[in-house]
């Protein structure tokens, strides 16, 4: 066996120019966009909504000449909101930012990292019905 062998010759060290990490497009999000955000002046109050089957039931009829047209008309009824609070943070400590290696940006990935848990967490940051 040829000495010195590659274990006494090599150490192995982190690559500095990849890393492997996961998130989500912004894009891909589609709360947004379904249920958009609607300011509030309050955490909890009602919002009035307009019942579906009063909108897309046919009311339209025939009408005879001289006739009345078919009479319609749709419901107005009221819900309540409140606006949980979300929160999240993650730590850096002095120590941990002054001992970290070059390769590490630990204010930016926490920053994305906090980010990242309110675009996924599947909870809206508007008012839900209560």
């Amino acid at each position: 066996m040829p000495q010195p062998g590659v274990s006494q010759l090599h150490i192995n060290a982190p690559l500095t120019n990849v890393s492997v990490g996961f998130q989500q497009d912004a894009a891909l999000y589609v709360a947004d966009k379904v249920f958009p955000q609607v300011p509030v002046d309050k955490q909890g109050n009602l919002f009035y909504q307009y019942p579906l089957g009063d909108w897309i039931r046919a009311q339209a009829d025939l009408r005879a000449p001289g006739g009345e047209s078919a009479g319609g008309g749709y419901d107005v009824t009221s819900s309540s909101y409140f606006c949980k609070k979300l929160a999240v943070h993650k730590d850096i400590d002095e120590d941990t930012l002054a001992n970290a290696d070059s390769v590490f940006n630990l204010e930016r990935d926490a920053t994305e990292w906090v980010t990242e848990h309110f675009s996924s967490s599947g909870r809206s940051t508007s008012p839900t019905p209560t």
